[in-house]
């Protein structure tokens, strides 16, 4: 009953300037989200007679951002990308990420025992740090390039990723953006050397593919390939 307008609108003002784990802003639409979950809690308020008004029904909103067109890697990027990569801790990122559409803390809670090698598929599951987005498991077939580079990276334990880093006070158990970050920046500084050397302009830059637009991608892929 104490919840007023103003608390709500300061609640909302904190989500505009809020920061996602890896730097952006907060966008208009995903601070709507937000309220309109204040709103449905307060209906649901008012309706079992906890309070007699709608505070967040009060609360001025901005307008709502038009959705940017996401870009997706093409088979040739995501394979640049993974030729680059100098260790197979960061391979194993790529991997989950571009062949099997895992999100960014899906692939830090990876355990050795959600990887099936002999039927070729893994299953993202609840774990005693880890619950799925949708708190449901998903099954994800292997693309053979991932289940072959599996066979020499090993089922490690007790995460496949890091095993021996523990959670701190970050975000994330472990925090793969700076990998990741020099393997774009790596792929971008190949491909511009081989566009030079065909007397082309050295354009290429890959800031724009993040873990979430790998995991797009993925998808984007295999729908490319009649899947």
């Amino acid at each position: 009953k104490s919840i007023t307008p103003d608390d709500i609108s300061g609640f909302y003002a904190s989500l505009r300037k809020r920061k996602k784990p890896n730097g952006e802003r907060f966008s208009e639409n995903a601070a709507h989200s937000y309220l309109r979950g204040v709103r449905g809690f307060m209906s649901w308020s008012v309706e079992k007679r906890l309070r007699f008004d709608n505070p967040a029904k009060l609360v001025k909103l901005g307008k709502p951002s038009q959705p940017a067109k996401e870009r997706f890697a093409t088979k040739e990027e995501r394979d640049l990308l993974l030729a680059v990569a100098t260790n197979d801790s960061i391979r194993f990122v790529l991997y989950c990420a571009f062949h099997a559409g895992m999100r960014f803390n899906e692939i830090v809670e990876a355990r050795p025992d959600w990887f099936n090698m002999k039927d070729a598929y893994v299953t993202i599951q609840k774990t005693a740090t880890f619950t799925p987005k949708n708190k449901k498991n998903r099954t994800v077939p292997l693309s053979t390039p991932f289940n072959t580079f599996l066979v020499t990276y090993g089922l490690k334990s007790p995460y496949m990723l890091e095993p021996t880093v523990t959670k701190g006070d970050g975000t994330y158990r472990y925090d793969f953006r700076k990998p990741w970050f020099k393997v774009r920046d790596d792929a971008a500084k190949k491909l511009n050397v081989d566009l030079a050397k065909a007397g082309k302009p050295p354009t290429a830059n890959f800031s724009w593919i993040t873990p979430h637009v790998a995991r797009h991608s993925f998808a984007s892929i295999l729908a490319q390939q009649g899947v």
